[in-house]
């Protein structure tokens, strides 16, 4: 399958997650572990679905991006068990509202996540072009600007799908 790729160097650091709720086998735990082998993915791990754990994991890596010259691309892949399709999420929301405890047994209601970043943060990605490339591939993909439901933004907002980092080597795009 070949997508539409800028021919540029890029640190691609993928991430799945480990079970949470009624998700007692998440996909993306698979995914990330199929990826650690793949030579165009610098590094794929599995996060345990908490905020502490979450930000334990992503902010050495966010500091070493934003020392390193290279741009670095981080993707999150998240499981939504309501839907049926592929959601390529535009946006995440700076905002922390989750139904049910996290892994470490917090329920974060109305949380600002990063108190210095904006309230909602839209990818940089070409998220159209991918979407068009996975759908003439025959896959169920669609765009989405809200990564859980429009009343409430719960754990996967946490960490959005996509995140990069800007020309200021800044983390931008859907992140905690």
């Amino acid at each position: 399958m070949n997508y539409p790729i800028q021919h540029i160097m890029v640190k691609l650091i993928v991430t799945g997650f480990g079970k949470f709720g009624p998700v007692l086998i998440n996909p993306t735990t698979k995914l990330a572990t199929q990826l650690k082998d793949d030579p165009i993915v610098h590094t794929s791990f599995v996060l345990e679905v908490s905020a502490q754990g979450v930000r334990a994991a992503l902010e050495p890596l966010w500091a070493e991006a934003k020392d390193d010259d290279e741009t670095t691309v981080f993707v999150h892949l998240g499981v939504h068990d309501g839907t049926k399709t592929i959601l390529l999420e535009q946006v995440g929301y700076n905002i922390a509202n989750f139904r049910m405890p996290d892994e470490q047994g917090w329920v974060a209601q109305n949380e600002v996540i990063v108190a210095d970043q904006p309230d909602s943060i839209r990818t940089h990605l070409p998220l159209e072009t991918y979407h068009a490339a996975l759908k003439a591939e025959g896959l169920q993909v669609e765009l989405s600007t809200d990564p859980e439901d429009e009343q409430l933004h719960s754990i996967k907002t946490l960490l959005g799908l996509l995140s990069t980092l800007d020309d200021a080597n800044t983390p931008v795009a859907a992140h905690p």
